[in-house]
């Protein structure tokens, strides 16, 4: 989205809106002894992440609903989830 429009302006909305939603999507991960925070947006934020996707999907004229499914298919895979 390099020229300024709608599809630019909904997609710097939404990014601020991500950014405002890292405190409640905070949460720690160890691996291997190490301990960190991440933030994990598919379950603190899944309007969000939903919304992202469906403007991405549309950007490129493509249809919606077999890439949405996919996406969530793919997302509930163990190693795209934090626990």
């Amino acid at each position: 989205w390099l020229r300024p429009g709608p599809e630019r302006a909904r997609a710097i909305a939404l990014a601020d809106a991500l950014i405002a939603a890292i405190p409640q999507c905070l949460c720690g991960k160890k691996n291997a002894g190490a301990r960190w925070q991440n933030a994990d947006f598919f379950t603190g934020a899944p309007d969000l992440v939903a919304a992202i996707d469906r403007l991405q999907i549309e950007s490129l004229n493509l249809p919606r609903e077999p890439l949405m499914e996919h996406l969530r298919i793919v997302r509930s895979s163990s190693s795209w989830r934090l626990p």
